[in-house]
């Protein structure tokens, strides 16, 4: 009767020890996070539910062993999924780091090229900056990566976009400084009635010069062209002669009113547009208003 009793319970214990080894071999068809939380219950379930008896050597081994193989299998998945993962990850990093470089040797290419042309360096690097941006940020602290550093990778993006930026400022100034010597060229020529096709065809290609001198007045207005005078001052931070200092306060408080109240707007340009204003309306013949105007357009060069 002990014997009926103790080999009775020792087959419930297997076939309890077989109903967890099934459970484990069942967990290949479900996600691998629920995987990996239902093998660890298993393990624990293993031993702390056991009935209170022991099974044969031989046996206790044999079922241990199959029960181990399924949960093996199921940190074995574990295992290549995370390899997998990481390779998936270290291969899109790579690839990031290889537009990156592209973007950063494509803006140094065009700085080179275009220094001289500020809107084509503008362009280029409007381009580069969002080329750059889109496929997202290089991971920070990471050191090297494909034999790239890459935190020395993003200083060089950053010293690119910096000497684009002086290029560009450069660029700009020095066509502004063109801009305004043909402006003046064109304000002696159209007042010695001496301009000539050649000087029409550049004002033809800049549409600043082209609208500004296409609505010049032959006959300006003193009073205007006073007003145009201080506007070209005031924007660029000139002199102003002593006899006209009061008439200047008084512009500079009516623009300030104006620009509280809205009824002004300032251009990207505002300062060689006000010098070019005056310019246009002046002309060359005025011996004050050319001092003037002249030591405004030394300040934009």
């Amino acid at each position: 009767l002990l014997n009926a009793k103790l080999q009775g319970a020792r087959d419930a214990e297997l076939a309890r020890r077989e109903a967890l080894t099934q459970a484990a071999t069942a967990l290949a068809s479900q996600p691998f996070a629920e995987q990996h939380a239902s093998a660890r219950q298993l393990v624990e379930r293993y031993n702390a539910e056991r009935i209170g008896v022991y099974l044969p050597r031989s046996t206790e081994q044999t079922a241990w062993t199959t029960f181990k193989a399924a949960i093996d299998a199921v940190y074995a998945r574990r295992d290549s999924e995370r390899k997998a993962e990481a390779h998936e990850n270290a291969q899109a990093l790579s690839d990031l780091i290889a537009t990156k470089q592209s973007v950063l040797t494509a803006l140094q290419v065009a700085t080179t090229q275009h220094a001289a042309d500020a809107k084509a360096l503008q362009t280029a690097l409007s381009k580069a900056t969002a080329d750059w941006d889109a496929p997202g940020r290089l991971p920070r602290n990471l050191g090297t990566h494909s034999g790239v550093n890459i935190d020395a990778l993003v200083q060089d993006w950053l010293a690119a976009q910096d000497v684009a930026k002086s290029a560009l400022g450069s660029a700009a100034k020095a066509a502004q400084s063109r801009r305004s010597a043909l402006a003046w060229q064109l304000a002696q020529a159209l007042d010695t009635s001496a301009d000539s096709e050649a000087l029409h065809a550049q004002i033809q290609q800049d549409p600043t010069l082209k609208k500004a001198f296409a609505t010049r007045n032959s006959a300006p207005n003193p009073a205007g062209l006073a007003l145009a005078i201080l506007d070209a001052e005031i924007a660029n931070g000139a002199a102003t002669p002593a006899p006209h200092k009061s008439a200047r306060l008084q512009r500079q408080v009516q623009k300030l009113s104006d620009k509280l109240t809205g009824n002004a707007q300032a251009g990207q340009n505002a300062g060689f547009n006000a010098w070019l204003a005056a310019v246009v309306m002046a002309g060359s013949t005025a011996q004050e208003a050319g001092e003037r105007l002249g030591a405004v357009q030394k300040l934009l060069d």
